[in-house]
C-alpha cells in the first residue's frame, strides 16, 4: 500500500493509521518545519525513512543527519539503493 500526504498532519495520521514499513520525507528548509515533525514521529515509531531534498544533507537538523538522504534530482538506481539499505538496516553513507 502507498499513502501520499500533502501536510504534516496528514502524514502524522498516516503513521498512526497505517504503520508504514518505510517512508519518503520531503525536506523543509525551515529547521522546525513540518518535515522534521514527521521525521521525529517516524523515528519514535521506529519506521525507517529517506529524506529527499533539492538541497544537501546540511539542511537537516543534527538529530537527523544520519538518516538516509537523497538529493534531487536522483536516479531510480539511487532510490533503489537507499531502499535496499533500509531493508538491510544499513546506515546512511554520504
Amino acid at each position: 500500500m502507498s499513502v501520499t500526504s500533502a501536510t504534516a498532519g496528514q502524514a502524522l495520521l498516516a503513521i498512526q493509521s497505517f504503520a508504514p514499513q518505510m517512508a519518503l520525507v520531503e525536506c523543509s528548509l525551515n529547521q522546525s518545519g513540518p518535515a522534521f515533525v514527521v521525521a521525529d514521529a517516524l523515528v519514535k515509531a521506529a519506521i525507517p525513512f529517506i529524506f529527499i531534498s533539492c538541497h544537501d544533507v546540511s539542511v537537516l537538523p543534527a538529530r537527523h543527519r544520519r538518516q538516509n538522504f537523497l538529493a534531487k534530482p536522483f536516479s531510480v538506481e539511487a532510490l533503489k539503493s537507499a531502499i535496499l539499505r533500509i531493508r538491510a538496516d544499513l546506515p546512511f553513507q554520504a
